[in-house]
């Protein structure tokens, strides 16, 4: 498991592939995929302004 911190310590990413081999983008379908990176984009947009 891999992790992210910022310098206050919080937690800010884990990937969890080696745990969940489900959460590994290169195994869905590509229509699925596509849905998931579009959506993740405008998750991120909208966090981000």
């Amino acid at each position: 498991m891999d992790a992210c911190r910022a310098p206050s310590g919080e937690l800010l990413l884990v990937e969890l592939e080696d745990l969940n081999p489900y959460l590994s983008l290169d195994l869905l379908p590509e229509p699925t995929r596509e849905a998931f990176v579009t959506s993740l984009v405008r998750s991120l947009h909208a966090f981000t302004t």
